[in-house]
């Protein structure tokens, strides 16, 4: 998977056991890893792929592509850097390691623009779940706090 995605083999790594810890995937030891059968149902798509109701806490931009691919790229490269920096660390080469950090700083720079646009996403996604329910009157009532329990005095 590193030589066909041009990424070091810890990032490889990473990604198949992030995938395992979200349900998408699991290890059979000795034969590999294989796609869990209910891995569209948990990311929110049907078999061929396409949004059905999210089903995680994660939603997916399914109504902006743009914003999609651009989060993904930028997601993509990240990871590829952090990779450089954990090469780094491991061989101990510190030039190297601030370096790839730097490279890590001008990416996000870069990328300022699309944290705005994923906060107004997000803010547009609130308003839109948000306009269709009434707002309550007033806030609950705090519940009362427990009361403790005395302690027996003859004993």
């Amino acid at each position: 998977m590193a030589d066909t995605y041009g990424v070091a083999s810890m990032t490889a790594q990473r990604a198949l056991r992030e995938l395992q810890h979200r349900g998408l995937t699991y290890a059979v030891v000795g034969k590999g890893t294989f796609v869990h059968p209910q891995a569209p149902e948990r990311i929110g798509t049907d078999a061929a792929g396409l949004p059905v109701a999210a089903t995680t806490q994660t939603p997916i931009i399914s109504d902006n592509p743009a914003l999609n691919r651009r989060l993904a790229l930028c997601l993509l490269e990240r990871d590829r850097i952090s990779g450089k920096i954990v090469d780094a660390f491991t061989r101990k080469d510190t030039a190297a390691a601030w370096q790839a950090t730097e490279e890590l700083a001008t990416l996000q720079q870069a990328h300022t623009d699309l944290a705005d646009d994923l906060a107004a996403y997000e803010a547009n996604l609130g308003r839109a779940a948000c306009s269709g329910a009434p707002e309550p009157a007033e806030p609950p009532a705090p519940a009362p706090a427990p009361k403790k329990a005395r302690r027996n005095s003859k004993a």
